[in-house]
């Protein structure tokens, strides 16, 4: 009759062809759930990296502060401080550093040369922005408190700190309220 040779029968021809296509259907959803190659391929370089308005924002307001420790103005890095702001450090995680010890550890440590990596998440009045901090040359390379561990790759003399700032929208300004530094 009309059936492919070899089938045998209507029956086994429809019982073949509902298998071939349940095959396939579970292919097709396979593929769509599972990421694809070259998702784990790690970028060229060659992208354009859209930055996003907090990412600005917050960049912004950590170099002003970054600045201000430069130069050695105390109230101009302090006015970007909570009244209730402290710092805790990897290294003595139980002895926070309160706003008014915070400017001796900031102005020794020297501020860092370049911040870089930055993600911000809004939350509303709150915002969180997680970053590394890093110093070329030799200004912050015995500051306290951060004491990073060092990886190969980076250069000698050089240091990095992994810091989490905590920010709060006081009227229309953010204050950083609270900071966490971890050696990088």
């Amino acid at each position: 009759m009309g059936f492919p040779s070899g089938s045998g029968s209507p029956k086994r021809a429809g019982v073949a062809n509902r298998c071939a296509s349940r095959w396939r259907l579970v292919v097709a959803v396979a593929l769509c759930l599972s990421p694809p190659a070259w998702s784990d391929t790690p970028p060229s370089g060659r992208g354009i990296i859209t930055v996003t308005r907090y990412v600005k924002l917050f960049t912004d307001l950590e170099e002003r502060m970054m600045d201000a420790v430069r130069t050695h103005d105390r109230e101009a890095a302090l006015k970007w401080l909570a009244d209730d702001f402290e710092e805790r450090t990897a290294a003595q995680p139980g002895r926070p550093v309160p706003r008014a010890d915070w400017w001796e550890t900031a102005h020794r440590s020297g501020a860092p040369d370049r911040i870089e990596g930055m993600a911000v998440h809004d939350m509303g009045e709150i915002a969180i922005a997680s970053f590394l901090m890093i110093w070329n040359g030799a200004a912050g390379a015995s500051a306290e408190p951060v004491q990073p561990q060092r990886p190969q790759s980076e250069r000698p003399g050089q240091k990095r700190a992994y810091v989490v700032d905590v920010w709060k929208r006081a009227g229309g300004t953010w204050k950083l309220a609270i900071r966490y530094t971890s050696g990088a």
